[in-house]
């Protein structure tokens, strides 16, 4: 995963070529993939017992797929870019500034200074009041980017027989206890 995050932050944020993540497939994945299929064949003939079996191989891609969704072009780096946006360019016109009221506090920076900073790159990150302006919003989008990788694996006897209300049931009682209203969660049930 960190040799395909470097690969894609250096390709499309550096050099600013070959959009892999805005394919529908990603490029990249799958030519680990192959990589890594061709060095299973290798594996195979002189190591078996050091092989990846198919299992392996699918988890390795999907990680390697998730570690480019958040790498890739459009999505960490114009998310953190445009954090500011609704406060930067409100103007009398687009009345944005409107709406200022209903994001909620977490949502970025609002000392209109610092902003200006962050727009005009007058102003140093390593200040304690810039750092102060920034911390709860990263924290909080931090933490969002975290949520929608979400995911939790039950397992059951007979997951078969488990119905969809019960698996309502356990969605809700995950939201209750640690408050992630509103947060997408995917349950899966797998046999013991």
């Amino acid at each position: 995963m960190p040799v395909n995050v470097y690969w894609v932050t250096v390709v499309e944020v550096r050099w600013y070529t070959l959009d892999g993540s805005c394919l529908p497939l990603f490029i990249t994945p799958v030519f680990m993939l192959f990589a890594l299929a061709v060095l299973n064949l290798l594996l195979l003939r002189f190591a078996p017992r050091q092989a990846f079996n198919q299992a392996e191989l699918l988890v390795t891609y999907l990680m390697v797929v998730i570690s480019e969704t958040l790498a890739g072009h459009d999505f960490v780096q114009n998310l953190f870019g445009v954090i500011g946006h609704p406060f930067q360019f409100a103007t009398p016109e687009n009345k944005w500034a409107d709406f200022h009221d209903l994001l909620p506090s977490f949502f970025g920076p609002t000392d209109d200074r610092i902003i200006r900073w962050y727009y005009e790159g007058s102003g140093t990150l390593y200040s304690p009041e810039v750092l102060r302006e920034w911390a709860v919003p990263l924290a909080y989008w931090g933490a969002m980017i975290i949520l929608l990788m979400m995911g939790a694996v039950f397992f059951a006897n007979l997951p078969q027989y488990v119905k969809d209300p019960y698996r309502r049931f356990l969605e809700n009682k995950i939201r209750d206890k640690w408050d992630f209203n509103g947060t997408p969660i995917n349950i899966f049930m797998r046999h013991k």
